[in-house]
């Protein structure tokens, strides 16, 4: 049963790879939301110095640049919260240069039960884009002991993925652009379908606007707007800057039991 909660959570962070829709990891033990979740083993790298409200629309780093202006890199470094208490962490690198894009992924997270480790989730995942396409893509995911791969390549118009999850294979081609769980890309919000890139599949999805909110950022309150994906496991609503810039993320997982959230540090 525990487990069962705990793996509802993390298809979330699968979408995400969660950007991993967020697509993995999900509410995880009986008592969670009371505190009976422990905290996270501090494997992961330090979080950076907290960010001023007034500079949340820059994040981590500097603003992404277009293909004609000079190479940028930006990290979002995000806390994974469940039910407000800290399960990990979720890294995102985006690097932008006149090729195009660069996406680096890196999720970790540990559900903790009375000093044991209950479920536990790692993703990594490698993305190259030209334009707001997404033209390659190699991922590897440990879902609690199950690894998973799937591989991207654009050929033509064609985009020919390759997935393995645990012992079952499969291939297929997709015609068009088609994007990831890009939740840092504002063209995110204009897509239909998106690849999941723990799996591999295509899923067609809704983007509605999800109304005003007051986000965390350093430890200040940020006004945010919203935008909610409706067809992942579990509707995901991203929050960002009055700039326009990604700064938190969340989904009821667990049949709507629990609460995941991202948040900057």
């Amino acid at each position: 049963m525990r487990r069962a909660r705990a793996r509802a959570a993390v298809q979330l962070a699968r979408g995400l790879a969660l950007h991993a829709a967020l697509a993995g990891l999900g509410a995880a033990l009986p008592g969670a939301a009371a505190g009976a979740a422990d905290a996270p083993a501090s494997a992961s790298p330090p979080a950076p110095a907290p960010v001023p409200a007034a500079a949340a629309a820059s994040s981590t780093a500097t603003p992404a640049a277009s293909p004609a202006s000079s190479p940028s890199t930006r990290v979002y470094r995000f806390r994974a919260l469940l039910d407000d208490k800290p399960i990990g962490e979720h890294v995102f690198e985006v690097s932008t240069d006149a090729r195009g894009r660069r996406v680096s992924s890196q999720a970790d997270f540990s559900v903790r039960f009375l000093g044991f480790e209950a479920f536990h989730y790692h993703h990594h995942a490698d993305e190259q884009w030209v334009g707001e396409c997404l033209v390659a893509l190699s991922s590897v995911t440990d879902d609690d002991g199950q690894p998973a791969h799937v591989q991207l390549v654009r050929d033509g118009d064609l985009n020919r993925i390759a997935s393995s999850v645990g012992k079952t294979a499969s291939r297929s081609a997709e015609p068009g652009c088609i994007m990831s769980y890009a939740y840092w890309n504002p063209a995110l919000r204009e897509q239909t379908r998106l690849l999941d890139p723990q799996t591999g599949k295509i899923a067609p999805v809704t983007l509605e606007r999800a109304g005003g909110a007051s986000i965390v950022v350093g430890g200040k309150a940020v006004a945010a707007s919203g935008w909610r994906i409706v067809g992942a496991a579990a509707p995901i609503e991203v929050w960002y800057s009055e700039a326009g810039d990604w700064i938190g993320l969340d989904a009821r997982v667990a049949h709507g039991k629990h609460k995941l959230s991202y948040r900057l540090p």
